[in-house]
């Protein structure tokens, strides 16, 4: 069996995780997968049980992977889900590469207004004050804290930053951070012909509405506009929760 070299993009939740795998898939000589490990479950245990769990089953996974026959060279996986175990994701697969994708906050934040469904687990603080916090606080500030609490522990990591605005709008960014750090090449044809086409975006009212209900889950009627349309009082709790970390990221706060 040939050495697979593996190279993992990681980031929170609708930042355009499914765009990068399938942008990435067109390039030659690499096997590139959108969350190929890991689920819901694996998520919620990585953040409340930590390497005790994720170590164990990024070893079977990797065992899985590695038995795999049409994985023989190059492997991506581009996955939120790798979030909270990068240390575990480097020990067991010791990879090329793990980049940390990032997206501007405040269209994150709708978008996972939109979608989120509070009748599932969601990840929550694990220390009495936080939690305490967290118990009184409206969605849109849980969402808030989720974002800047996972990205922070994140940016600890110190893994090389790549923002999706500048992946889907300059070709040479593109290039020049991504491809060329993994050696891989796409014609400029290629990447405009891709980033013209929208994937996972947001559905309508109503096809949310009948999804949910096929599918037995919340119906979230509420979206929330662009940023300079929000209501004041969740503009200043975006601004106090998020905004330090956005600028971080290099997201300017107004």
């Amino acid at each position: 069996m040939s050495k697979i070299d593996y190279i993992f993009i990681t980031g929170f939740g609708r930042s355009g995780t499914t765009f990068l795998s399938h942008l990435l898939s067109q390039c030659s000589d690499v096997r590139a997968f959108h969350e190929y490990v890991g689920n819901r479950e694996f998520e919620l245990l990585s953040w409340y049980l930590g390497k005790s769990y994720t170590k164990p089953y990024l070893e079977n996974q990797k065992v899985k992977i590695e038995q795999n026959p049409q994985i023989d060279n190059r492997f991506i996986d581009v996955n939120g889900a790798y979030r909270n175990c990068v240390d575990e994701v480097e020990e067991v697969f010791k990879p090329l590469k793990t980049f940390h994708l990032v997206r501007d906050p405040r269209n994150v934040v709708r978008s996972l207004y939109t979608r989120r469904d509070d009748k599932k687990i969601h990840f929550i603080p694990k220390n009495e004050t936080d939690i305490k916090w967290w118990l009184t606080a409206n969605k849109f500030s849980q969402i808030c804290w989720n974002w800047k609490t996972e990205t922070e522990l994140l940016l600890e990591k110190n893994l090389d930053i790549i923002h999706f605005e500048k992946i889907t709008g300059d070709y040479n960014y593109f290039k020049n951070n991504l491809l060329d750090k993994i050696d891989l090449k796409m014609d400029l044809e290629t990447w405009q012909k891709e980033v013209a086409m929208k994937r996972n975006k947001t559905k309508p009212k109503l096809y949310r509405y009948l999804y949910a209900k096929i599918k037995g889950k919340q119906f979230v009627e509420t979206r929330l506009p662009e940023f300079n349309d929000w209501p004041e009082d969740y503009k200043a709790i975006f601004k106090d929760i998020c905004g330090d970390t956005m600028l971080k990221l290099g997201y300017e706060k107004h």
